[in-house]
């Protein structure tokens, strides 16, 4: 989890590529794909605003851009550790509603914001925001347990490694 453009799909991606225990969650989507941003698809199922929803476990609604992101049960993969490119907000949300339904393990990736700022600019047309509210900050103060790795100035190589070392303590069977 973390703020926009810190990379999360992008590691998700790179990870399920690699390893077939792991299995790239993608979340509903009502907003416009990204022009800028090949990967989107990857992460999104995107539907029209008059999609029904069913079975919802979670969502997130963006005000200011007017969409939301879901996730419902038949995202995830029964078999496999999910990986859920997901903010801070909605994984407090996700997690007092679930963890006692699923072994729930938050890895927060946190990311200088010049080199964040850098990253959106590339991708989004829309104005760039701090999103403090999306900070790891909000997950101390709610109590919610998650671990952090700091990606500033790493190659996806060194990010990866990074998870690999958490993942071996944390998600093998």
């Amino acid at each position: 989890m973390g703020k926009s453009a810190t990379g999360k799909s992008t590691i998700i991606n790179y990870i399920t590529k690699r390893n077939s225990d792991f299995f790239s969650v993608k979340s509903y989507s009502d907003r416009p794909i990204r022009e800028n941003d090949p990967n989107d698809i990857n992460t999104h199922i995107f539907v029209d605003k008059k999609f029904k929803k069913k079975n919802v476990l979670s969502i997130y609604e963006d005000k200011t851009n007017n969409y939301e992101n879901w996730i419902t049960d038949d995202c995830f993969h029964e078999e496999k550790i999910n990986l859920f490119a997901i903010d801070s907000i909605s994984f407090i949300d996700f997690y007092t509603k679930y963890n006692k339904r699923y072994e729930i393990i938050g890895v927060y990736l946190y990311l200088d914001e010049k080199e964040r700022e850098q990253r959106f600019k590339k991708r989004s047309s829309l104005p760039f925001s701090s999103e403090e509210h999306l900070s790891h900050k909000h997950l101390d103060d709610n109590k919610t347990p998650y671990i952090m790795i700091n990606i500033t100035n790493k190659d996806i190589s060194a990010c990866v490694e990074s998870f690999d070392q958490i993942s071996f303590v944390h998600f093998r069977k």
